[in-house]
């Protein structure tokens, strides 16, 4: 009995014991991971407009994607950026609120604070880079694209790439049939280094002109196609009015090397002689018809010499005037126009370029006035004592001139 009951007491005691469960810590969820980012890591040559992501392997909590979490460098400095989270993509989107520089390699760091919808995050930060193309795409045309009633002597201006880049070259190609444009199959006009083209001959009135701008960098050999524009000048019939403008600043430098501001301008060998008028109290919309610069010359030492009028490119600051500059003048493609005498003996100046150009001045507020140059010694009466600047320009549904402008 004894026996047996020990065996029942084993039997039973070994029934009575319970199984015991080791208590397990549930695993994390595995960081999320980027799969794809663009553009590549470390590509070169990459459109400054480009688009900017990096796509995740899991969904991300979008409240953890901002501007604290995602930035978009240049060297060490951060370039303000508009952050988003494209959920059906699982992609962080970067959007740079200026353009990128040209030429240079920028960085985008994705830091932990990125999150997953489970918690989980980055273990690092990660970053990759990029470096940008060397051209831009011409854009802010002016004329307006589509845009109508237009000068018949309009510039054409638009936005380009900054020289830092390398060498730039602009093709430009104009015509009245918008096929032979888009195809390249006119010859095209070379602008080196400069975002605008003044009208050498008048594009005439009632006229539909298609053109375009292609880029090129010849440090680098990129080359970019611009967009298809096209503006329609005024046409004929509408009346002609007429205003007149005294110089705002004027003055030269002599062979001693002395500056004079004001009174009488001395031009010709060895002489800087540089004039400006008020073109920005003018409204930017005037559409020219024809103009032109006259003043009476005090001495002039040999009436076969006439001085010639040349553009101003850079900013000249009042009576800031040096021995062969400031200001300074473009010696490829500078002069506008050679001087003519009216009846009163005045010298004027008058071509289509000219006019061209004070319609761009007057628009663009960006030229800055004319170098005036003469092989021989000629000196000219003050041009702020008298309006010494005449413009013609239209006016729509308003009395005025109906005769057609003429130059002297």
């Amino acid at each position: 009995m004894r026996v047996g009951l020990t065996a029942f007491l084993v039997a039973a005691g070994g029934c009575s014991k319970s199984r015991k469960s080791i208590p397990t810590t549930p695993a994390e969820p595995p960081p999320p991971g980027i799969h794809a980012v663009f553009p590549a890591p470390r590509s070169t040559g990459v459109f400054y407009a480009t688009d900017i992501w990096a796509e995740f392997d899991q969904g991300l909590d979008p409240a953890t994607v901002n501007e604290r979490t995602v930035f978009l460098k240049l060297d060490t400095q951060r370039i303000p950026s508009t952050i988003t989270y494209d959920a059906a993509r699982r992609r962080i989107r970067v959007t740079p609120l200026r353009r990128l520089a040209l030429l240079r390699t920028h960085t985008i760091e994705i830091t932990p604070g990125v999150m997953d919808v489970a918690g989980g995050h980055l273990s690092a930060t990660y970053f990759w880079q990029f470096t940008t193309n060397s051209v831009r795409l011409p854009i802010a045309p002016a004329p307006d694209s589509n845009a109508t009633r237009e000068s018949p002597f309009a510039p054409l201006q638009w936005e380009g790439t900054e020289a830092s880049a390398g060498t730039i070259v602009y093709h430009l190609y104009i015509a009245d049939d918008s096929a032979q444009v888009a195809t390249r199959s006119v010859t095209p006009i070379d602008l080196h280094a400069r975002g605008y083209y003044l009208a050498r001959t008048r594009w005439g009135l009632d006229r539909t002109l298609y053109w375009t701008v292609d880029t090129e960098n010849l440090t680098t050999t990129e080359k970019i196609p611009g967009s298809l524009w096209r503006f329609s000048t005024m046409p004929a019939g509408v009346p002609v009015d007429s205003l007149r403008l005294a110089a705002s600043q004027w003055g030269y430098i002599d062979l001693v090397s002395v500056v004079r501001c004001g009174g009488v301008l001395s031009c010709g060998p060895g002489y800087w002689c540089a004039a400006q008028w008020p073109f920005e109290t003018l409204p930017p919309d005037l559409k020219l018809a024809d103009g032109y610069i006259a003043i009476a010359p005090t001495v002039v030492t040999d009436i076969t010499r006439r001085p010639q009028l040349w553009l101003i490119t850079d900013p000249w600051p009042t009576c800031t005037i040096g021995s062969n500059g400031p200001p300074y003048t473009d010696e490829t493609d500078g002069r506008l126009a050679s001087a003519g005498t009216l009846p009163s003996q005045a010298f004027f100046f008058s071509s289509d370029a000219l006019i061209s150009h004070f319609a761009g001045s007057i628009r663009a507020r960006g030229f800055q006035g004319y170098l005036i140059r003469s092989e021989s010694l000629t000196r000219l009466s003050s041009p702020g004592a008298s309006q010494t600047l005449v413009l013609y320009y239209y006016r729509d549904n308003a009395p005025g001139l109906t005769a057609r402008a003429r130059r002297p």
